[in-house]
């Protein structure tokens, strides 16, 4: 079994770095980081933070708070929602001065209501979209028909080699 902890970020309070939500967010961060015991960090919120064009752009306030968080205490994934469509981006480094750069989409779907099937083993971990219709139905019910739209591989590395990583981008 492999420890995942999860923390959740309400954009509906205040988030701002001196409130009480960044505070804890910052902290909980940092003991997770330090805490041997735990294999993987999720972040997730409900605002996308990086997004291709769709209904609800980017919020970079949020964005330009938390996201040098993620990169200082080694967040493996981030899962935001509200575009009601699939986007994997690149894997992302903080870049305060350029923001977005674009293409960072490393894929998307538009066309496929679905689930995103997460399974670790050890220092790897698999994501696989899976989707419920062939086109999205008129109506809510969706029913799983196992087709596969996007799979992707996450492979845990020593902080050394992230940064090596990151600056080959």
């Amino acid at each position: 079994m492999y420890n995942v902890h999860f923390i959740i970020i309400d954009p509906f309070i205040d988030y701002s770095t001196s409130s009480v939500q960044y505070q804890f967010i910052e902290q909980d961060l940092r003991d997770v980081y330090n805490n041997p015991n735990i294999d993987w960090t999720f972040v997730v919120e409900t605002t996308p933070i990086y997004t291709s064009l769709a209904q609800h752009p980017g919020n970079s306030t949020i964005r330009d708070i938390y996201h040098p968080l993620f990169d200082k205490y080694g967040v493996d994934l981030v899962l935001t929602s509200d575009n009601h469509n699939y986007q994997r981006t690149f894997p992302l480094k903080y870049n305060d001065k350029d923001g977005e750069q674009a293409p960072f989409v490393a894929k998307q779907d538009d066309k496929h209501f679905g689930f995103l099937n997460i399974d670790i083993n050890g220092k790897k971990l698999k994501g696989t979209f899976y989707a419920n219709e062939l086109q999205v139905p008129s109506y809510h019910y969706v029913k799983y028909q196992n087709n596969v739209i996007d799979e992707f591989t996450i492979s845990k590395t020593t902080e050394q080699d992230k940064d090596k990583w990151f600056d080959k981008l």
